[in-house]
């Protein structure tokens, strides 16, 4: 049984740890900066905030002072302590990075340390598969792509697609697999645009054949696509030079595309015989697309940069007949019957080319007929 006494202490010992027990405070402190203290401090404090009420003395009050003094003084001290140590782990953390980012990675320890952190990033992996390439082992670079390609966030698409081109590159240029590589990147990847890829790694390594072979297969699932058409025609007229199948495949696209599609597909062709193939028949091409849609400004543009540069850079016209050929096709378009705001553009591409090949009486003239044409719209609007 306990007496009234020792009650009468417990009671008055709970106060003494809200007034003295200035250790709880400090230790919240403490605690919230996520540092603690050791085991002796804590027991120090433990022990002190334990004691019960009394009235202090002079040298009590003192002493408690000099505790409270000695309980910051530590925490203090091992606040900067332990700031200083992080601060020593940062600045080795960032000599770590700066040298693995200048180019000093040698090993395949030194590899595996940077795609053990940034494993997300497609250049590490393909750093990593250079690396084996450069000491002759194919197999070694095959494995640490497929490494990347389970390790890439599979959200990364962008990342993905990166590796995936880089390993039929790889294959393309060192191994036998870019076939197999190709048709297992179809099933991971947008279809379209590994077709665009395959085509243009095997047209950059000169392989034409294959590149025509995979145009032929992408017929089957993307003969819709007008950027998959563009990129067959340009194969043949650009590298292969075989400009009768290259119309004959354009007379299948016509067959194949959507209607919407069609004006983009004829005036793609028609620029293509005017860099690489007939002039002439690019130039009947947009004549023929232009009686059809004879307020296509956009049809308008790229038949008249086609058709300066054609006239200017072909070897076998003179500058003066082609001058002279330019300008009537400038003084045809003026009498169609546009709205201002296009004709305006016109009168500004005329200027535009009199200020690069022409002379003071040739801009005059420019400047003649769109003040008629000023002037005629004026007498329009008044009658």
């Amino acid at each position: 049984m306990v007496s009234s006494g020792t009650r009468v202490k417990r009671r008055a010992s709970k106060p003494s740890r809200e007034k003295d027990g200035s250790s709880d405070d400090v230790t919240l402190g403490v605690d919230s900066l996520g540092w603690s203290l050791d085991n002796e401090i804590l027991s120090h404090v433990a022990s002190s905030s334990e004691q019960p009420k009394s009235v202090p003395s002079d040298g009590k009050i003192q002493k408690k002072s000099n505790l409270k003094r000695r309980r910051k003084e530590t925490v203090s001290f091992d606040l900067d302590n332990e700031l200083a140590k992080e601060t020593e782990l940062r600045a080795a953390e960032r000599r770590l990075l700066e040298n693995e980012s200048s180019g000093s990675v040698e090993t395949v320890f030194d590899f595996e340390k940077r795609v053990a952190t940034g494993g997300n990033s497609a250049s590490l992996w393909i750093e990593y598969m250079a690396f084996h390439l450069r000491n002759g082992s194919l197999e070694g670079a095959r494995q640490v792509v497929r490494r990347g390609l389970e390790r890439i966030d599979f959200r990364a698409i962008s990342e993905r697609l990166t590796l995936w081109v880089a390993n039929i590159n790889m294959e393309c240029l060192y191994g036998d697999r870019v076939k197999e590589v190709f048709q297992e990147s179809l099933r991971f990847n947008d279809p379209k645009t590994m077709y665009l890829k395959m085509i243009s790694i095997f047209v950059k390594n000169d392989r034409l054949s294959d590149a025509i072979e995979v145009c032929e297969r992408g017929i089957k699932k993307l003969g819709k696509s007008k950027k998959f058409w563009q990129a067959y025609l340009r194969l043949l007229f650009e590298h292969v030079k075989d400009f009768e199948e290259a119309r004959k495949v354009y007379n299948r696209c016509l067959l194949r595309i959507p209607d919407h599609k069609k004006v983009y597909m004829m005036t793609s062709t028609a620029l293509l015989e005017f860099k690489f193939g007939s002039a002439e028949r690019g130039q009947m091409m947009f004549e023929n697309l232009l009686l059809d849609n004879p307020r296509r400004m956009d049809i308008w543009m790229q038949y008249i940069c086609a058709y300066i540069k054609f006239q200017l850079t072909s070897p076998g016209i003179k500058r003066s007949d082609g001058l002279r050929s330019i300008r009537n096709l400038f003084l045809r378009i003026i009498t169609l019957d546009l709205k201002p705001k296009k004709m305006k553009v016109i009168y500004q591409k005329w200027m535009e080319f009199e200020c690069n090949h022409g002379d003071s009486k040739s801009k005059s003239l420019v400047q003649q007929k769109a003040l008629e044409y000023v002037e005629s719209v004026e007498a329009k609007l008044k009658a």
